[in-house]
């Protein structure tokens, strides 16, 4: 059993069913993935050498699952416990500075996954060189949130902008520099 990526939404575990005396491999055979509870996750069937590769829908952390081949009128069934840390996926957080004027510093915001750039959901925070927030927002459907900064006074403010992840993906920070 190998788990070759194990990335919350492109988890895959490979699974190679042997005779335990000859090693040959047991063609045909259905695999049951369920967490230890009991609960179903998904099932495959072994191809011609033996093996499968079953993608799996996973929860973000430690999962402990049970895989089973059930048996049949020539092999026992057996089953396997494992334990399968599922890593959140990156993010890529981007701004731009739309307008420096001082009491209307507007910065666009976009996060996006960092391998199939598709949208990201959830909250930003802008904050000041002292890690107090000064502007915060909700991303939209496109990943995009339009932020207007507590900034009122003239001159040259280095910025953070960081989007601090969910349950299915990190944080990721861009920093700035607005000239008010």
């Amino acid at each position: 059993i190998t788990v070759p990526n194990a990335t919350i939404g492109n988890t895959t575990i490979d699974i190679t069913l042997l005779d335990s005396t000859t090693s040959e491999p047991i063609p045909n055979a259905p695999i049951a993935i369920t967490y230890v509870n009991g609960t179903s996750i998904t099932e495959g069937t072994t191809n011609e050498n033996g093996t499968v590769e079953i993608p799996v829908d996973l929860a973000a952390g430690d999962n402990n699952i049970t895989i089973t081949y059930p048996g049949d009128e020539t092999y026992n069934q057996t089953s396997k416990n494992i334990t399968i840390n599922i890593n959140k996926r990156e993010t890529i957080t981007d701004a731009n500075i739309t307008n420096n004027t001082a009491g209307n510093v507007t910065v666009n915001v976009a996060v996006e996954d960092a391998q199939t750039h598709t949208p990201v959901t959830g909250t930003v925070v802008i904050k000041n060189e002292n890690s107090t927030i000064i502007g915060q927002g909700v991303l939209d459907n496109e990943g995009k949130a339009i932020i207007i900064v507590d900034i009122d006074t003239i001159g040259e403010y280095p910025i953070t902008i960081e989007y601090p992840g969910n349950d299915e993906y990190k944080s990721s920070t861009t920093n700035k520099v607005v000239e008010v």
